[in-house]
Order: structure tokens, then sequence, then C-alpha cells
């Protein structure tokens, strides 16, 4: 009876730990599949393994599953091929902005794992024209400030001296 006994608490704690895996990897895919990032998983030689919803449904074209991510077909894809290599080699994730292909500005983040790398990408094109609106309007402030200091000077001339 208690090898019996032993039999079944192993099994109710198998099937216990099943359905904690079974959570756990529901979850982390909802994770994947509904972050609003582009995300693509590419295996140790760059070839992409799976996207999420939000890259599939990107305008930018997503290579077919086993072809390499980024070619070097330009020179932004050259530079990303590159970072790629580098996290792949090194271990270690890296943050890279200002990547400009197709009219837009992509800021990237690459974490590896054992069996290759998360490749996250962020179109940071609005974020960046309103940084240079802001710069603009600055720099028009400083200017405005500026004509104004000008103006009374020369319209009270006897603060000169």
């Amino acid at each position: 009876m208690t090898t019996e006994h032993n039999d079944h608490d192993a099994r109710r704690e198998l099937g216990r730990v099943l359905r904690e895996c079974h959570e756990k990897e529901e979850f982390n895919f909802a994770l994947f599949q509904h972050n609003p990032s582009a995300i693509t998983v590419v295996d140790i030689e760059g070839r992409v393994v799976k996207s999420n919803l939000a890259r599939r449904s990107d305008q930018d074209p997503l290579p077919e599953r086993g072809a390499h991510l980024f070619r070097g077909d330009s020179d932004s894809d050259l530079i990303m091929k590159t970072e790629l290599q580098k996290t792949l080699a090194k271990q270690e994730v890296r943050d890279i902005s200002d990547i400009r292909s197709g009219g837009h500005i992509y800021s990237f983040t690459l974490a590896p794992f054992t069996h290759g790398a998360i490749v996250i990408r962020q179109d940071i094109t609005e974020q960046k024209r309103a940084e240079a609106q802001l710069v603009q309007a600055q720099k028009l402030a400083a200017l405005g400030t500026l004509v104004s200091g000008v103006a009374h000077e020369v319209s009270n001339p006897n603060n000169i001296m």
C-alpha cells in the first residue's frame, strides 16, 4: 500500500507541475504575442524562428521563417547584422538607436539567449520628429529673447554707456 500511495502522490505532484508549466507557457505566449513592440526571435545564425503579432502586422516585410533577419542589403541592415553578431558572440544585451530604414527611425534591443536572440524593434520616428520640433521651438524662443533685448537696447541707447 505504501508503494501505491507514493506512486499516487508522485502522479498528483507531476500533474500539478505540468499544469503549472502549462499556465506559465500560456502566460509567456500571450505576453509575447500581444506585446505592442515588434518582436522577432532568431536562432544563433540570425535566421527568423518566430515573430509576434505586432511584427507580422508591421508595414516592413518580415523575412520568411528560416531566412536571415538582417541580410546586409542596405547600410542599416548591415549595421544591424553586425550588432546581432556582436550580441550573439558576447551574450550581452545591446540597445541600438536611430537606425533609419524606409523613411522610419527605429530603436532596437537585442537580447541573447541560449539558442539565439530576441530582437525588439520600436518605431521612434514620431518621437524623433517631436524632439526636433521641441529643439526648433527652443531655438526660436532664445532668438526671440535675444531680439527683444536688442530692440530694447536700440530704443534706449543711453543704457549702453
